[in-house]
């Protein structure tokens, strides 16, 4: 199978609009966790923010990573770095194999 079936066979996956669901979804019901609240902090004094290479994120976490080499890479890719910049996230920007 070629790099670019490949990745259109993929894409359903990275759009929440498919309402598909990936075949080892269900392994997520073996994780539980244990339930430790925090009562003597409040929600809003919690900071996730960090400081990433100069830059000002609002959490550690990042939207990983940029789809290429279908014609919906470009929709897909937009929408991502739209959604990473309004939730001040990082965004990856894969292997760069393609062109």
């Amino acid at each position: 199978m070629t790099k670019r079936k490949k990745k259109r066979r993929a894409s359903p996956y990275l759009t929440a609009r498919t309402g598909r669901i990936r075949k080892n979804f269900h392994r997520l019901r073996e994780i539980f966790f244990v339930h430790n609240a925090l009562p003597e902090i409040a929600l809003q004094d919690v900071d996730l923010s960090i400081d990433l290479f100069g830059k000002k994120l609002k959490s550690a976490g990042k939207i990983s990573s940029m789809v290429g080499g279908i014609p919906e890479a470009a929709r897909i890719n937009h929408n991502r770095a739209r959604a990473a910049q309004s939730l001040g996230l990082a965004m990856g920007v894969g292997s760069q194999t393609v062109a």
